[in-house]
């Protein structure tokens, strides 16, 4: 390993280009062993192409990468071998495959030639590293059975068992993209005593994160990239949160959050009664027209479950959730489909849940609605195209092409256009599960300004999120989740990301 304060990475005047688009443009960038070094820009500014580079999935058209101060050709092997592991933001794990299965499959389960895997050897070593990160995984689940927050906890345990096994001479990198997307308050905390501890014994990290409190807190150097090049670097204490915005959007942000205006309900457009599934117990709750309510708590306390109970992805085990019709009456949601046009639900994951990514942006953005584009029992792609223009200018989304594939837009733009599709035809009801996770400031504003939008036009809006500043800055109350049950309803007056933060620790009932 390198010593602390040496360049554990060096990329010397890197330059990637597909076609005509310049991803990154003449990149010089050093991580040095022993810190924290934070690499920041919006949605396609070039980062997730750059840790390609490092990684060899793609190799540079110009320039030199040098790991430990040997010069890396292409291709290279596996990036773990040269002591670099990466976190990426979909945490690189299979579902299908059990928690130790996992582990192990980054390392090839600690064997060298064909001999036979130890699950013995497998599970000592998953228990060790299940303690030093003091998690309590069952190493037998299946990983889409676990909790997103310990999906998170795997991956960095797969990651550190690969830097623990590689030769100590090389570098000791660990790349971080956006690694705290689908961690509660406690485990971020626990993931930055982790990285200090890293850093400490000589490790580099690199850190990719839109969430520019981590940045702040965790961060000794930050580079900027905006439009492939990079166009700050210094130490974050020279920084504040807008002068570091700045840098990335290349002009003043000012304000993280639109305001927010409306301030009058209209009447009642959803009720549960005594909704209950999975971990959540007993909730009631309504959501009434132009109200954004917000929804809180601890990892594993139902407020991750409970926006598809009440969307109908989830049929409650007990209890009913209702939509009410100008009229008054109510009318019992039993499945997704039956309130299709009356629900947008954005899921937290957009790429496995909310996004068709072998499908072009139009065709998602219309998937919700084929019905009204059908000429003669088939589908007008002409219209399809021209009703959609309209869509992607308001959001936002760059490019502004529907017929470009949803699976080739950064994070930030599939996330735009994951929204778009419910809010653009004023839904009455949209349920909203971490709508601005793993996206750049400026399209959080985008975001969140189309939101504020939605509520003023009358939409009744329910946001899910562990970004309690988000809450605090859009919501007209936010409810917190404790053990399945609504313990504590703040009103606008008491939102603040602290008062969020210390009400997930209380215990009183509330009902509604």
């Amino acid at each position: 390993m390198p010593v602390q304060g040496d360049a554990a990475i060096v990329l010397e005047h890197v330059k990637k280009q597909f076609g005509q688009t310049v991803a990154l443009d003449d990149v010089s960038l050093e991580v040095r062993a022993g810190s924290v070094h934070a690499l920041v820009g919006q949605n396609g500014s070039g980062k997730s192409t750059l840790v390609k580079i490092l990684t060899s999935v793609y190799q540079a058209d110009e320039g030199r990468v040098f790991v430990s101060g040997k010069e890396m050709s292409f291709p290279w092997q596996p990036s773990h071998r040269h002591g670099i592991a990466v976190i990426h933001q979909d945490l690189g794990l299979v579902d299908s495959l059990s928690a130790l299965e996992n582990f192990g499959v980054g390392s090839n389960y600690g064997r060298s030639g064909i001999r036979l895997i130890s699950r013995r050897r497998e599970s000592a070593l998953f228990r060790n590293y299940s303690s030093r990160l003091k998690v309590d995984i069952d190493p037998r689940s299946l990983v889409r059975d676990i909790r997103p927050s310990d999906r998170a906890m795997l991956a960095v345990m797969k990651s550190l068992r690969q830097l623990d096994e590689a030769p100590s001479q090389d570098a000791h990198v660990l790349v971080l993209d956006e690694p705290t997307v689908f961690l509660p308050e406690v485990e971020k905390e626990r993931l930055a005593v982790l990285i200090r501890n890293l850093t400490d014994s000589g490790a580099a990290i690199l850190l990719i994160n839109h969430d520019l409190s981590q940045v702040f807190g965790l961060a000794d150097t930050v580079s900027v990239l905006r439009d492939g090049r990079i166009v700050h670097h210094g130490d974050v204490s020279e920084l504040n949160s807008s002068s570091l915005v700045a840098h990335m959007l290349g002009r003043e942000l000012e304000a993280f959050y639109p305001e927010r205006h409306n301030s009058e309900f209209g009447m009642v457009a959803l009720r549960a009664k005594g909704v209950a599934g999975g971990t959540v117990r007993n909730v009631n709750l309504e959501l009434r027209h132009g109200e954004i309510v917000g929804l809180a708590g601890l990892a594993g306390m139902g407020q991750d479950e409970l926006p598809y109970l009440l969307a109908g992805s989830i049929r409650p085990r007990t209890g009913s959730v209702s939509l009410i019709d100008n009229g008054g009456t109510e009318h019992i949601v039993k499945s997704r489909v039956q309130v299709a046009d009356s629900i947008g639900m954005v899921p937290a994951n957009r790429v496995q849940e909310g996004l068709w990514t072998g499908g072009t942006v139009v065709e998602n953005l219309t998937i919700a609605d084929v019905g009204g584009l059908h000429a003669k029992g088939f589908i007008n792609p002409r219209r399809e195209v021209k009703e959609s223009r309209p869509e992607l200018l308001k959001f936002k989304v760059v490019p502004p092409d529907g017929k470009k594939m949803a699976g080739e837009l950064s994070g930030g733009n599939q996330q735009k256009v994951v929204m778009a599709r419910w809010l653009q035809h004023g839904r009455e009801v949209q349920i909203l599960h971490e709508p601005c996770s793993g996206i750049d400031v400026g399209a959080s504003f985008d975001l969140c300004r189309v939101i504020l939008e939605a509520s003023e036009m009358g939409a009744a809006i329910l946001i899910s999120s562990s970004d309690y500043l988000l809450l605090a800055s859009l919501c007209d109350k936010v409810l917190i989740m404790r053990n399945g049950e609504l313990i504590k309803e703040l009103s606008r007056d008491e939102l603040s990301q602290s008062n969020i933060a210390n009400a997930c620790q209380e215990t009183e009932v509330v009902s509604q």
